[in-house]
């Protein structure tokens, strides 16, 4: 029950949090400056991020069952991809918007990103009857809010590139993948180390605003 809406980001959050209380106890720092750091900082919404970014979910589709099971990829990015597959093909629910939201962040920000997170909004009551002695459910609990918030932290040395850079040419399954997500945008390049690559190149964005970028990509 205590971790019924954890996602694989936040449990990525908690171990790297655990990772970083066992390295200051192992400091040389004096126990009183551990224990106002561990227990007297107060923590805040975004502290692990980089960058935060909200989503707004209009028009999100319907109930759509997809042919895949979970968690399996069959390549197809495309705009007719069915994102719902991944997770149940139960689109309707607000559990899968998060997740959807957060898988194709993920696909979208690539190696700039190091880990991706929606936060999980805050939900209406449900609404139930009782008759005699059985409860039944009117109404589901609902998120009060179209937007979802996204967490980044970046890879700092490939955050700001204006080039994203995907599979190998020789790679055709992940190149098709590549360019079934990102379209038009998506051409091979060489480089000159004389490798070829599908890439993406953000000509419209320069590197004193890698925000906009990282927005862009999104």
């Amino acid at each position: 029950n205590l971790t019924g809406r954890m996602s694989t980001s936040v449990a990525a959050i908690l171990q790297e949090s655990a990772k970083c209380t066992l390295k200051l106890l192992s400091s040389v720092l004096p126990p009183e400056t551990k224990f106002e750091k561990l227990f007297l900082m107060k923590p805040y919404s975004g502290m692990h991020d980089d960058y935060t970014f909200l989503a707004r979910i209009s028009g999100f589709p319907g109930k759509s069952h997809g042919k895949h099971g979970v968690g399996q990829d069959k390549g197809d990015h495309g705009p007719n991809h069915d994102y719902s597959a991944p997770f149940g093909g139960d689109a309707d629910c607000w559990k899968d918007q998060e997740k959807l939201v957060e898988y194709v962040s993920k696909l979208a920000l690539g190696k700039r990103a190091l880990l991706v997170h929606c936060r999980s909004r805050i939900l209406m009551p449900q609404k139930v009857t009782r008759s005699g002695g059985s409860v039944s459910l009117i109404k589901p609990p609902e998120p009060t809010s179209e937007e979802i918030s996204i967490g980044v932290r970046v890879c700092r040395e490939v955050a700001h590139s204006v080039v994203d850079v995907g599979p190998k040419h020789t790679e055709g399954a992940m190149c098709k993948r590549f360019r079934a997500f990102w379209g038009d945008k998506a051409d091979l390049r060489q480089f000159k180390d004389t490798s070829i690559a599908e890439t993406v190149v953000w000509k419209e964005f320069e590197r004193k605003f890698p925000h906009s970028l990282l927005h862009g990509s999104l």
